[in-house]
């Protein structure tokens, strides 16, 4: 595997599916910088191998960059879906065939758009790519006989979904921070609170500090947060009493769907089954959240940067971000300390 270290994007994947004799099993993750694509990491495992177990690496380097789905060509049709599911991430099969991807990746080449990583097999695929045209006017592109391309589907297959998913940034990480430095924990008195939602990877939590005055909540601090988790909340509440001990709040509590209220309440929670009507409007909510954070109303703990260093921020507030557990913890635990004012109608 080689790639670049997670640091907060949004990130999407690509996988070229093999069963592990004739062909390699690849995957490759990227994400988008304005008019740029940058390709992050590129798996590639040749055969012979146990494709159960190949699964299993590539689902893991999919969550160290926060991601629980996949898109992927429709090579063993159940199989793959089945294989990835298991290991609880979401396999899609992507809506064209390998010679429409070159041809949508192309026009991104050319106007030098994408950021490649340093790999001579991957660049020998792509070079040797031939373009054939058909009887009947077709053009299609594919590896010289005899070659190979899965590292080059793989990572045509990142770029083109990735720059399809690009969209100018509604906030930037900076935001996030307090003079380029994140923020140290808040004073006494603030308020204490976890957001939670779940996905099939697991339970994502985060944990929150909200500075309150008079006129309500004027800032909040990520503390922390765990992704893909086994759905347990007693590790929850220990680490809401932890930090208890340091700031002593005023209320301590979680906010979740109200799927979650019987397991929270079982771990002795102060439950706030607010997430369905905060998620009932999902644009909508996306779009406020994003703007309170472009003001800076959101900071990140020292602890919970020093995390962000290693794995994705959940913060993928696009309008057309698919649900996640992680987006899903963010958007309920920010719109949580919003004021009425600021939700939109639906969510207040």
């Amino acid at each position: 595997m080689q790639g670049r270290p997670p640091v907060g994007h949004r990130y999407l994947a690509f996988a070229d599916a093999s069963g592990g004799r004739g062909d390699s099993f690849a995957c490759a993750i990227a994400h988008s910088e304005g008019t740029t694509v940058v390709l992050d990491a590129l798996y590639e495992r040749r055969p012979p191998f146990d494709p159960t177990a190949v699964v299993a690496e590539v689902a893991a380097l999919l969550k160290s960059y926060g991601l629980t789905d996949v898109t992927g060509d429709n090579y063993g049709a159940e199989w793959v879906v089945e294989a990835f599911a298991k290991e609880g991430v979401r396999y899609a099969r992507a809506d064209r065939d390998r010679s429409k991807i070159y041809l949508d990746v192309l026009p991104l080449f050319t106007a030098g758009r994408v950021r490649l990583l340093d790999n001579k097999r991957l660049a020998h695929q792509l070079v040797t790519l031939e373009r054939r045209t058909s009887r009947s006017g077709r053009d299609a592109i594919g590896h010289p006989a005899g070659g190979h391309d899965d590292l080059a589907n793989a990572c045509a297959g990142a770029l083109v979904i990735a720059a399809a998913q690009a969209a100018p940034a509604l906030w930037r990480p900076d935001d996030l921070l307090a003079n380029g430095v994140p923020v140290s924990l808040p004073r006494r008195g603030s308020l204490l609170y976890a957001s939670a939602a779940v996905d099939g990877a697991g339970l994502a939590c985060l944990y929150w500090a909200g500075r309150h005055q008079q006129a309500g909540i004027v800032s909040l601090t990520l503390l922390d947060f765990d992704l893909m988790q086994p759905l347990r909340f007693d590790g929850v509440r220990g680490r809401l009493q932890a930090w208890e001990g340091l700031i002593h709040p005023r209320a301590t509590g979680l906010f979740c769907t109200a799927a979650l209220r019987y397991q929270a309440d079982r771990a002795g929670l102060r439950v706030h089954p607010e997430g369905d009507r905060l998620l009932s409007d999902r644009p909508g909510i996306c779009l406020a959240v994003a703007a309170e954070m472009s003001r800076g109303f959101v900071k990140l703990s020292t602890s919970a940067w020093e995390k962000a260093q290693r794995q994705p921020l959940p913060f993928e507030f696009g309008v057309e971000a698919p649900p996640r557990a992680a987006t899903d913890a963010a958007l309920i635990g920010i719109a949580a300390a919003l004021p009425t004012e600021a939700l939109p109608k639906a969510a207040a």
